[in-house]
């Protein structure tokens, strides 16, 4: 029922595995390879658009197609490394509110949480015309975007997104 749902052919494959993918230039990474061994496996067959990423053998593990109007994406790996997902958060239009992947942020309609996995120079890049009030953590003050300050690991930093 995947085809019926998705509205591309799918294969279903049987066996328990971790594939690995090698992708397109442009998508932040050059491979991908799921992180654990499972099964089974859908690997898209046609009715997509542009093939992203393929199986060592070239069979199409991550595409993408226009349906109604909007670009969807189907991808054969449970999990993609956050650069992939950040290249198709920007083709998207959504806005990066940080650059370097590696602490959790969670960003709400006008908050940014960022919580610091390891301490160090941390910023956010806010929207234009947008500042961000310290509401939670040992910060007190306005940031602008880009403004850095020195993060303790393991503390969560807490901001209310405001107009300038």
């Amino acid at each position: 029922n995947i085809q019926n749902l998705l509205g591309i052919g799918m294969k279903m494959e049987v066996r328990n595995m971790a594939p690995a993918i090698a992708l397109k230039d442009g998508w932040g990474v050059k491979s991908a390879v799921n992180p654990n061994i499972a099964g089974p496996w859908f690997f898209p067959q046609d009715g997509f658009g542009e093939v992203i990423g393929t199986m060592s053998d070239g069979v199409p593990a991550l595409v993408s197609w226009e349906k109604n109007g909007a670009r969807h994406y189907f991808s054969t790996l449970m999990y993609l490394p956050p650069p992939v997902l950040r290249a198709i958060a920007a083709r998207a239009g959504v806005h990066i509110y940080n650059t370097v992947c590696g602490d959790p942020m969670h960003i709400g309609n006008d908050v940014v949480f960022l919580h610091a996995k390891t301490g160090g120079e941390k910023s956010v890049i806010l929207p234009p015309g947008t500042r961000m009030r310290s509401i939670a953590g040992p910060l007190k003050g306005t940031f602008v975007s880009g403004q850095t300050w020195n993060a303790e690991s393991g503390q969560t930093y807490g901001f209310l997104v405001e107009k300038k």
